[in-house]
């Protein structure tokens, strides 16, 4: 663990790389992010960050090495978790600063768009079938999410001692962030992605699956319908035929356009009183510091022209949602730790008390209150939420202008290609830039 780590949150060190991204500046940005050594605590994350940073500044190559380097990683944590091998001596450390002190541990949502991102990164290289094994992988991982996640509530159901409900005015917006996404793990934008690229693969029949699952989680996305109807007309399906989208299956030249809209709010560090039991059986409380969400500012559908028509956006996955979602489903674990940490804390106090008097008192005071931080690590660089539009298109059709910030953009598109045209949207603020795929 860094020093700075242990006197500042993680999302206020990575302020500096968020503002320059959203400056659409993400080349220079790369030249902020820490350089973290390979086993510190943050050297996941921060690879991360430089992947999505590189990804930004279209730098494709760069950023398939290191997200390379992140799955080759989360491949021997995976066979260490399966051994059961733990690392003592950061728990210890960890127990008498802060959560910080523990190795970054990517949740399921964040390794889910590592392969998302890495197989775009193939896609905008021009590697198909490499792009289609990532894309396959991240469905591995949404499975695997979905089996442990079901193993987790069931013994939260047996163990869990400490509960939320006495956080309840703290964390209140945790729930109103998740809406209906109360598994963290589900992610249409990726299904999608796969979709695509699964269809450009001749696997139709899988694409449709994708598509359907990415519909069930957004049952009222009018493009996911369509897709989903133009793929079931393709196979003979019929049971989708009333979803009242006829005419889109008349061409199979599709335009299809994914949008990152902003950078992913930070976790916050809040304070609370927290009721801890001592040995006489008093309750006594104790200020902890523990990581939060505020609720964000809503999506804002961003509009595409068309051969003179206008479409909107509509909504895939807002990633707060996920890791707020995330964050509750650890909170009972944060809490556990943060209690063992206060008693810990606490007899290191007394201790230096009893044998440097009141200047040991101080001392170790100052050094609880310095080192109280709540652990605020994630992936910053994720999008805020993705979303899509989709349309026919015609041998006419040779540009598209997209509406973003008062301004239009105009897209080049090629209108000879038979299949998908697929447009992917980055936009942060300042930022807006466009990488188009033909499948």
């Amino acid at each position: 663990m860094q020093f700075g780590d242990l006197f500042s949150t993680y999302s206020q060190q990575l302020t500096p790389t968020r503002q320059l991204i959203n400056a659409n500046q993400p080349q220079q940005a790369l030249t902020t992010l820490s350089q973290h050594t390979k086993g510190s605590n943050n050297y996941l994350v921060s690879l991360l960050e430089q992947a999505k940073t590189a990804h930004f500044a279209k730098n494709y190559a760069h950023s398939e090495t290191v997200f390379a380097e992140v799955i080759d990683i989360l491949k021997q944590e995976e066979l260490k978790a399966a051994i059961q091998i733990s690392n003592t001596t950061q728990h210890i450390s960890a127990l008498v600063t802060n959560d910080t002190a523990l190795e970054y541990t990517l949740p399921y949502y964040e390794q889910v768009m590592v392969h998302h991102y890495q197989a775009l990164n193939y896609l905008y290289m021009n590697n198909i079938e490499s792009a289609v094994i990532e894309a396959r992988k991240a469905h591995q991982v949404q499975q695997r999410a979905l089996k442990d996640q079901e193993l987790d509530l069931a013994d939260q159901q047996l163990t869990q001692s400490v509960t939320l409900d006495s956080l309840s005015s703290t964390y209140s917006e945790l729930d109103s962030i998740i809406g209906n996404d109360l598994k963290g793990i589900d992610n249409p934008y990726t299904a999608v992605l796969s979709a695509i690229l699964l269809e450009s693969a001749d696997e139709a029949n899988n694409a449709y699956i994708s598509y359907q699952s990415a519909l069930a989680l957004n049952p009222t996305n009018a493009y996911l319908q369509q897709q989903v109807e133009r793929l079931s007309s393709q196979l003979g399906i019929d049971e989708h035929s009333t979803l009242g989208n006829k005419g889109i299956h008349d061409s199979d030249n599709q335009l299809i356009v994914l949008i990152e809209q902003s950078l992913i709010p930070k976790k916050q560090e809040q304070n609370i009183n927290l009721p801890i039991y001592t040995s006489q059986g008093e309750m006594r409380f104790y200020s902890v510091a523990l990581p939060s969400y505020s609720q964000a500012q809503p999506s804002v559908p961003i509009s595409i022209s068309l051969n003179g028509s206008n479409l909107n956006s509509q909504p895939l996955v807002d990633f707060q949602a996920l890791a707020a979602a995330n964050l509750k489903q650890i909170m009972p674990t944060l809490i556990a730790r943060q209690t063992a940490r206060l008693i810990a804390k606490e007899q290191v106090r007394k201790k230096l008390a009893k044998e440097g008097g009141e200047v040991g008192n101080v001392l170790a005071t100052l050094y609880n209150i310095a080192s109280e931080h709540a652990d605020t690590r994630s992936w910053l660089t994720l999008p805020a939420n993705a979303q899509i539009i989709t349309s026919p298109l015609s041998d006419n059709t040779d540009e598209l202008l997209v509406h973003y910030r008062g301004h239009s953009h105009a897209v080049a598109i090629n209108p000879k290609h038979q299949g998908v045209t697929l447009v992917t949207i980055y936009t942060a603020d300042q930022l807006f830039n466009v990488e188009t795929s033909y499948l």
